[in-house]
């Protein structure tokens, strides 16, 4: 017999009997009660045109329905990938048993199961009797106890802890934030790193002075005012050759710029709330009193001749609080004042945020303020917890690519003032004072992080986990759930979209009006892929002119003699008696309206094209591609192979 629930007891020797003389007519019904003590399975699935049911198998299923139903028989023909699915005649998660493995009676019946009963709720407990004296006491001491312990473990989670050895976190363990800020409560700390607020008038003069240094910079990229091997310079941490390595990345996206902007200004903010003298009655005063060394170094005498290049970070700030406070309270009277100041502003910004990356970590690290920042930075005050690699390296990148256009514009900035003669002169003292790795700074240290969190990253798995249903058509991750049956009707309404806006693009309404549609033979085009020649395609080809050109004019010339649609492009293309004005000119609403179209057909068919077609090609793969040759990109990677198109990509 089939295996025995595993919380039933035994079969009774007479309910044994009657199974195995049984008749057919005797053995248990379809959807009836379930026979007892004999297994059930909850996965089965249920032929909709007779009783046969089958366990944990859909293929035997269809193979069932189609020998003995004829189902599938009138499937379209074409490429698998692209007929249409035909629906199922069958039900799942059908409830079933069997009565013997082999032999008589093991075939698979379908089951009802009963419906439960609703569990009878509890009676309410009797009242309380008045609690006596003695009583309340002791309840009034464990309450003030409780309330007193919760408050301990808001302070706990809030304050950073060593960790222990039993945490094992590799990330922590390399950049040992808990041991730099241990004791320190995130709640006063966290906020100093915060972006400027409205009553902060310094801090937004500061956030929109690097703002645009961060734009000067990356014009000076764009009218070359530093060359290739200048980029080079910046983008090379090592003592090797000066010419070698990959010059600076600077075509980011604007978003990627913008994210990468507000790290530098949190730096700022950090330095000036937690250096300035009104803090002294903040409890975060006392949380940093040993990373001010960047307000109490002392003049150095060879920098005071050339304040350009001074290295001192009291003086900068001084120089960039004193500026910030006169431009945005005395400033709105005289513009070459404004224009002046501002300028000034900028410069002396570029140089204190250099100078607080230009120095050498001989004692503790707390003792730096810029490793004080990445630290605090590095921790979620919502979660009460340090980032991870995955969602804090692209902080510390923003660190690493902010620093290297300052050091580029001050290069560019003593260069216009004539303190050097060419920008690589101050790039190279820049680069071998803190840029390189074997140099004990702020800006190694934010590399040697970087650098851990991407390995970590890489050889790690994300946060969460996969899990499918038990018929592996819904997936969850996270907190999302991805049904994949709706997901397959949502592609093939796509699919259907995009016909439709092909059509729209083809301008087929009206239908039998104009020329006649395009009609060729695939297997009749002709391709040479060794042609290199510029705007040069398979459209271009001898032996195809026979049949793709009559079609090169045909859109145009489609609108041109079709009524309804001169209406719709031209203004007033229809005259008196059906004759063109002498001047037709084209809708412009119309005309955008169209372009508007291409693009909304050429995402979505972007999309399918990612979704079905295996592996997602990278942006670089997808926006590359060219059905002509061109001048820069060289020969065309859409070729016309047996009859097919294909794709060719680096």
């Amino acid at each position: 017999m089939d295996r025995i629930a595993p919380d039933a007891g035994f079969v009774t020797y007479n309910e044994t009997y009657r199974i195995l003389t049984a008749t057919p007519a005797d053995l248990p019904r379809p959807y009836g009660a379930p026979v007892p003590d004999i297994q059930i399975h909850r996965n089965g699935f249920a032929c909709d045109a007779c009783p046969k049911v089958y366990c944990c198998d859909s293929k035997l299923m269809g193979k069932h329905c189609k020998r003995e139903h004829g189902w599938g028989e009138h499937r379209n023909a074409g490429r698998p990938q692209l007929r249409r699915a035909i629906p199922p005649m069958w039900t799942d998660q059908v409830v079933c048993q069997r009565l013997f493995n082999s032999g008589h009676a093991s075939s698979y019946y379908a089951v009802r199961l009963p419906t439960p009963e609703p569990p009878t709720p509890a009676p309410p407990p009797p009242p309380s009797p008045l609690p006596e004296p003695h009583t309340r006491r002791i309840q009034a001491m464990v309450d003030r106890q409780h309330e007193r312990l919760q408050r301990g473990r808001t302070v706990v989670a809030t304050t950073v802890r060593p960790g222990h050895a039993t945490e094992a976190n590799p990330w922590l363990r390399h950049v040992r934030w808990p041991e730099l800020l241990a004791g320190k409560d995130l709640r006063y700390l966290t906020p100093l790193t915060l972006l400027p607020v409205r009553d902060e008038a310094v801090l937004q003069e500061w956030d929109r002075a690097l703002g645009e240094v961060i734009r000067c910079a990356r014009r000076s990229l764009a009218e070359k005012r530093v060359n290739v091997f200048d980029t080079k310079l910046v983008n090379l941490f090592t003592e090797r050759s000066t010419t070698g390595g990959f010059a600076l990345i600077t075509k980011l996206q604007q978003g990627t710029y913008d994210r990468y902007r507000r790290v530098w200004p949190k730096l700022l903010c950090f330095l000036l709330r937690a250096c300035e003298p009104q803090i002294d009655s903040m409890p975060a005063k006392g949380q940093l009193a040993e990373a001010e060394w960047a307000l109490d170094r002392p003049f150095e005498a060879a920098d005071l001749p050339t304040t350009d290049l001074c290295t001192s970070p009291r003086y900068w700030f001084h120089q960039c609080f004193w500026l910030a406070y006169r431009r945005h309270f005395g400033g709105g009277r005289d513009e070459r004042y404004d224009e002046w100041s501002g300028a000034v502003l900028q410069r002396a910004l570029c140089r204190l945020s250099i100078c607080l990356l230009d120095h050498q970590l001989n004692g503790r690290l707390r003792e730096s303020i810029v490793v004080n920042f990445v630290a605090i930075n590095g921790f979620d005050e919502a979660n009460g917890a340090p980032y991870g690699p995955r969602a804090y390296t692209s902080s510390l990148s923003a660190l690493v690519k902010i620093t290297q256009l300052l050091v580029i514009q001050e290069g560019v900035y003593l260069a216009d003032r004539g303190v050097v003669s060419a920008p690589v002169q101050h790039l190279q003292a820049l680069r071998e004072r803190f840029l390189l790795k074997t140099r004990r700074t702020p800006f190694v240290l934010i590399l040697d992080y970087r650098a851990a969190g991407k390995r970590i990253r890489d050889n790690s798995t994300v946060d969460g986990f996969v899990r499918w249903n038990e018929s592996y058509t819904v997936l969850q991750f996270k907190e999302t759930t991805v049904d994949f049956d709706l997901f397959r009707s949502f592609v093939w309404r796509q699919i259907d979209f995009l016909r439709r806006d092909l059509h729209e693009l083809l301008q087929w309404e009206p239908p039998g009006q104009g020329p006649p549609p395009p009609s060729f033979a695939l297997s009749e085009l002709r391709e040479n892929a060794a042609n290199i020649q510029v705007g040069w395609s398979f459209l271009q080809h001898e032996a195809n002119r026979s049949q793709l050109g009559p079609y090169n004019r045909w859109l145009l010339d489609r609108v041109v003699h079709t009524a309804a649609l001169r209406q719709r492009w031209f203004h007033k293309a229809e005259a008196a008696g059906g004759v063109l004005p002498r001047a037709p000119a084209w809708d412009a609403r119309i005309a955008a309206l169209y372009m508007k179209a291409v693009k909304r057909f050429m995402q979505r068919l972007a999309m399918l094209a990612l979704i079905m077609s295996g592996q997602p090609a990278r942006g670089m793969e997808l926006l590359s591609l060219r059905f002509s040759n061109t001048q820069i990109g060289g020969c065309r990677n859409i070729f016309l192979v047996y009859e097919q198109f294909s794709f060719v990509t680096l």
